[in-house]
């Protein structure tokens, strides 16, 4: 059918069905192959975005109809049954992430509840690639057996842990260290917790990843974990609480690569954070295939810079699942960014950057930049672990500290080692 079937015969298909009795209930759904944004939204698509197309099919038929798109929170859910949208939620993603959500809300600790971010990171993408289903937040999503509901158990021994470092990886070590009894305090040298989660929630499409932040912090505060920031935990620091545990969570530094003529070149980290001053005209390197370069490249047009994108990988955003990449291409195209895929920087002129197709060689100059930015991955903070070892009997590294990866593994290496201390 030319240009898809709209709302109207998607109504008339539900009567159809209703019509031979055969059918139970409607479940919704919106969107295509080409609109995949709208089958598996993303974070930059708002919570409940299909409520009227949902609204309009319930008011045609008798069947039951269940509602759709991006509902994780259970005051929505609920009022989308009250006022008669639907008779049912679906819930996929959100119940990835916390199992345990309908109980939680039955019972009104709705401040307990891990909402979904809609990262698709470790659910979708990893659809899109042919690999079990995990998640960002809740490493016990696809390994229920190891590290599901009631697998976590008290320590037989009761210990003193210090961790170092408040990201993604140390907050989740102090969560399920506390969980399982033990007295643990926890170190950020800056003023607040997050690390660099805080750094990514930033890009416009993936401020809901603040939630992550949000939801840690609070699960320390009401497991009583002694939170210290803007301290600076070295050695002397940490011998002085005389710990039987210390994990090292300290991340990772921005690298740049080592460019001919550059020297306007500064890390996505430093511009997301407001601290790089960056010109109108953006050469953005793309060498992370992730949210890293096009987060950035959307956050720097959405204040108005001319962004070109020049990657050696096949194309931007390599890393991101298709449904994210759908709504954020129609940006770049909107803004104007434009993207060299299989192309790598070669050197440096003034404002002229010279660059050169990793396969065949030829070279494109690019005039008028001001500035590049470059997202080429990190450098592991791992002096402090290094320093320690042998000081204490049990020392451990979590996350970007032990090699540069992505917060999953920060999360997840985090939930391992609190379980074994």
């Amino acid at each position: 059918m030319e240009g898809g079937y709209t709302i109207k015969e998607g109504i008339e298909i539900a009567r159809r069905l209703e019509a031979t009795g055969k059918i139970d209930y409607i479940s919704t759904d919106l969107g295509a192959a080409d609109i995949l944004h709208m089958n598996l939204p993303p974070s930059s698509i708002p919570p409940g975005y299909a409520l009227e197309f949902i609204a309009n099919v319930k008011s045609e038929v008798k069947l039951p109809v269940i509602a759709f798109g991006r509902i994780n929170d259970p005051v929505q859910a609920e009022s989308i049954l009250e006022e008669g949208k639907a008779d049912l939620i679906g819930m996929a993603r959100a119940l990835i992430a916390d199992p345990e959500l309908p109980v939680k809300a039955r019972e009104g600790r709705l401040e307990d509840i891990r909402a979904c971010v809609a990262c698709n990171q470790g659910c979708v993408w990893r659809v899109f690639a042919r690999l079990p289903i995990t998640c960002i937040q809740n490493p016990a999503a696809g390994r229920e057996r190891e590290l599901g509901i009631g697998s976590l158990k008290p320590a037989a021994v009761k210990k003193r842990v210090v961790v170092v470092g408040g990201g993604p990886g140390g907050l989740k070590t102090a969560e399920i260290a506390a969980l399982r009894g033990h007295r643990v305090t926890l170190f950020e040298r800056l003023g607040e917790l997050g690390g660099q989660v805080n750094i990514a929630s930033r890009i416009p499409s993936r401020e809901e990843l603040s939630g992550i932040v949000r939801y840690l912090t609070y699960r320390l505060e009401k497991l009583g974990v002694d939170v210290r920031l803007n301290v600076e935990a070295d050695v002397e620091v940490i011998k002085g609480e005389e710990p039987d545990v210390v994990v090292v969570a300290t991340g990772s530094t921005p690298t740049v690569p080592q460019i001919p003529g550059a020297e306007n070149l500064v890390d996505v980290a430093s511009v997301l954070r407001g601290e790089a001053k960056v010109g109108d005209k953006v050469l953005l390197l793309d060498l992370d295939g992730h949210w890293a370069a096009a987060g950035t490249a959307e956050y720097l047009v959405e204040r108005g810079k001319e962004v070109t994108i020049v990657t050696p990988l096949m194309y931007v955003g390599v890393d991101i699942d298709f449904p994210s990449l759908i709504p954020l291409y129609r940006k770049f195209y909107e803004k104007g960014v434009n993207m060299l895929p299989n192309t790598m920087v070669k050197e440096v002129k003034g404002e002229t950057v010279i660059c050169a197709d990793v396969y065949s060689g030829r070279e494109k100059t690019i005039e008028g930049i001001d500035t590049i930015v470059a997202a080429a991955g990190g450098k592991a903070n791992d002096q402090l672990f290094k320093s320690l070892k042998g000081l204490f009997r049990e020392v451990y590294a979590v996350g970007s500290c032990v090699a540069p990866r992505r917060i999953e593994m920060a999360i997840y290496e985090g939930e391992m080692v609190g379980r074994k201390i």
